[in-house]
């Protein structure tokens, strides 16, 4: 198996300015047909192709987006030789769903017509899934915060969403 580094689901919370980005409104089929070629050469000595598919949250630098989206509005602290981040905006629960959760459907169901066999959910490092996930940076009193079984709703619907826009044999995996 070989597996990409991140590919973004949202041009605007990127982890670097470099990011490969799957998001519908810059779709075309030039870069349709990039991440074929990608998912080809991935796959040319028989692994399986895999892309690993994340939404960097409040890790997104400022020179990306001064105000990155986030769980909650709790701005990343800046480490000695680390860039700046932005303050972070909080999710509405409507962004929830269009602005990741369909997003990271979107981006799977883009990977399969690539021609990948499946992709990784990155739902560590700090970045958005893990700021839900994290009682330290997820402040919320809605459905999406408090327990854990809260604080990981999104991580489920995500999952969910994913599985009805994909084939039953492509694979949906989850780093935490």
């Amino acid at each position: 198996m070989i597996l990409t580094g991140n590919v973004m689901v949202d041009r605007y919370n990127l982890e670097s300015a470099g990011n490969m980005i799957i998001a519908k409104e810059i779709d075309s089929h030039e870069r349709l047909q990039a991440f074929k070629r990608l998912a080809t050469a991935m796959k040319s000595d028989g692994a399986l192709a895999v892309a690993q598919l994340g939404h960097a949250g409040r890790q997104t630098p400022i020179t990306v987006n001064p105000h990155p989206f986030s769980a909650s509005d709790i701005q990343l602290k800046v480490i000695r030789r680390a860039t700046g981040f932005g303050i972070p905006i909080p999710l509405s629960i409507e962004q929830i769903k269009t602005e990741v959760v369909d997003r990271f459907a979107y981006a799977a169901g883009y990977c399969e017509k690539a021609g990948f066999d499946g992709i990784e959910v990155h739902a560590a490092h700090g970045y958005l899934i893990s700021q839900f996930i994290s009682p330290t940076t997820n402040k919320r009193t809605d459905k999406y915060g408090g327990s854990p079984e809260n604080r990981a709703r999104i991580l489920l619907e995500i999952y969910e969403a994913i599985r009805q826009e994909v084939t039953k044999n492509f694979i949906v995996g989850v780093k935490k």
